[in-house]
């Protein structure tokens, strides 16, 4: 009796072998996984967030004896993780169960579309990509059963999504998708000569990239500024991104054209020449349009430049110090700074305006990061910035069941008076595999500090899947060790609309003590997007430019949720 039910299992596994086997070869080649065209969706909106006045105070030792502080000085910003490889990990591990799904990408006007991307987010967070070969085939899974839905893209071709239910079985299921093509733009530059203005502007020793010269898209009139422009010049802009001729694997054009602008929203719309987040000059387009003339001379970008004055001193006894000043986009240096003499004196000459970030550091002060803003031509008197000792945090970071963890931490300053954070932007701290975490340099106040993830691979600096809650810490008076922060597993919540206006809805979850926890668009990256949240309750906050149009409450749990705004008062697609 034994042997016969061996030798019946044996022939099921020899039937299922040949079976997956013939299944392979029936479908197109497997392509690696990536991000492809479509860009990521987990940049969040950012603000100044309010906090409840009400929040715990932490009871922490003061140690002003903290010799080896020193040593921890060098902690980086965005850690990696080590991988580490199990040897002794089975290598016929037999593959998972779960349907396959497969079809071809084609565009409207005809042709195979190469390189499209498929993907899909499970329920618990996990994103999927696939890539299309030479003949448009793909092929993603095994999926788990349930109603998933499918996204489909490409350079220059508008997103399509398609919902499908998938079985339970190892079915193998077709689905193709047909693309349409977006709206490109080409933006010629031509000086008031009637030549093209860029080798004018580069013997004029004129940076476009560092002037941050950008062709954008709206789909209204932007006014007079656009300070959506940071980081590259390639990142999505409005409702396009910007393709330098020439670059990026984009053919070259000729000496007039600056690049191309594609649309991922059909016109009309606005097409403006922005520099420095100064909007230069605007045409409106409608969706047959594609071409687009701008006129531009060295001097118009030499009117915009202006200066910026201030004076260093100490916070004891406003002395002025010697220091090292950098003024820039990003809010930590970024190439060489200013030497700033004994007398305290700060001069920048010849700085393009807009939102700009002002770094002083001097020895033995805490490091001054201040966000100032300049106007056209303007000369900005900052008067006295003042430097004091610096002060550092310590603590460590547990998961819920009391064992340390390596963690990725990030901290803000608290305003008592207007009860605001102002959150460090694009610094973080890693806790050691004891937990230990120690944040230097400082200035003297109150800080709230809290565990955002677990250390993830560049360019995301954490895994959003486990959050602890912030914690206040008085630091006005001396460093503070003795932080404790509780890792806790987050929850995903997806986030679905049906409209596709621009500008964007963003939602903001503030937990229980008023900090805001997480953020995203609605609309912005398709019709769902995600919150990764620890259990708890939550305020779920919709604005749109600044203005209040929804507030939901949350209560997270351990199971996954969705929830819908396409009928959410206020934020209606524009569409309708």
């Amino acid at each position: 009796m034994t042997s016969t039910k061996n030798f019946s299992a044996l022939t099921a596994l020899v039937a299922f072998l040949i079976s997956f086997g013939l299944v392979n070869q029936l479908l197109p080649s497997r392509t690696s996984f990536g991000a492809g065209s479509i860009r990521p969706s987990h940049v969040a909106p950012t603000e100044e967030v309010l906090v409840s006045p009400a929040l715990p105070q932490v009871q922490v030792a003061v140690d002003a004896q903290e010799e080896e502080a020193a040593s921890e000085q060098a902690l980086q910003a965005q850690p990696m993780v080590e991988l580490e490889f199990d040897s002794n990990a089975p290598t016929n591990t037999p593959p998972p169960i779960g349907a396959v799904l497969h079809g071809v990408i084609t565009s409207t006007e005809g042709g195979a579309l190469e390189s499209a991307v498929v993907s899909l987010t499970r329920s618990d967070g996990e994103r999927l990509d696939v890539r299309s070969d030479s003949e448009g085939k793909y092929n993603i899974g095994p999926l788990p059963p349930g109603s998933q839905l499918i996204r489909a893209g490409a350079t220059d071709f508008h997103n399509h999504e398609q919902e499908v239910l998938l079985p339970t079985d190892e079915a193998l299921l077709r689905q193709d998708f047909v693309l349409r093509p977006q709206q490109v733009v080409r933006v010629d530059l031509l000086a008031s000569s009637g030549e093209p203005a860029l080798p004018a502007l580069r013997e004029a020793g004129i940076s476009l990239y560092s002037l941050g010269l950008v062709p954008v898209a709206t789909r209204h009139d932007p006014g007079e500024t656009f300070e959506e422009v940071t980081g590259s010049l390639n990142n999505p802009f409005g409702i396009g991104s910007f393709w330098q001729s020439g670059r990026m694997g984009r053919p070259a054009g000729g000496p007039a054209t600056y690049g191309t602008v594609t649309l991922k929203e059909d016109g009309p719309a606005w097409i403006s020449l922005v520099a420095a987040h100064q909007v230069l000059q605007k045409q409106q387009i409608d969706p047959t349009l594609r071409l687009v003339q701008f006129t531009l001379d060295a001097e118009d970008i030499q009117q915009l430049h202006g200066q910026l004055l201030a004076r260093v001193v100490s916070a004891e006894d406003g002395t002025p110090l010697a220091a090292q000043a950098h003024l820039g986009e990003y809010n930590f240096p970024n190439g060489p700074g200013l030497e700033v003499a004994g007398d305290g004196d700060v001069h920048f000459d010849n700085q393009v305006p807009g939102k700009r970030w002002l770094i002083v550091q001097a020895e033995g002060r805490a490091t001054l990061t201040k966000q100032v803003l300049l106007d056209r031509g303007q000369t900005l008197d900052l008067g006295d910035l003042v430097l004091s000792k610096p002060v550092q945090l310590a603590g460590t970071v547990k998961t819920a069941a009391g064992q340390p963890i390596k963690a990725v931490l990030r901290w803000g300053a608290y305003d008592l008076a207007t009860q605001k954070v102002s959150w460090e932007r694009e610094k973080y701290a890693q806790s050691k595999a004891d937990g230990s975490f120690r944040i230097p340099d400082l200035s003297p106040g109150i800080w709230l500090v809290q565990a955002q993830g677990l250390p993830a691979r560049s360019p995301s600096p954490f895994d959003p899947k486990s959050r602890s809650l912030a914690v206040r810490v008085d630091a006005s008076a001396d460093s503070v060790q003795g932080i404790e922060l509780v890792m806790f597993a987050t929850t995903a919540i997806t986030l679905t609309f049906e409209g596709a206006a621009e500008p964007w809805p963003a939602v903001y979850a503030y937990d229980s003590q008023g900090l805001r926890s997480a953020a995203t668009w609605l609309g912005q990256y398709g019709k769902e997007s995600q919150l990764h949240l620890p259990p708890g309750d939550f305020e779920l906050v919709v604005r749109r430019d600044g203005i209040e149009l929804e507030r939901r409450h949350l209560t997270v749990g351990e199971e996954p949720q969705r929830i819908d705004f396409g009928q959410a008062q206020g934020i209606e697609s524009d569409e309708d």
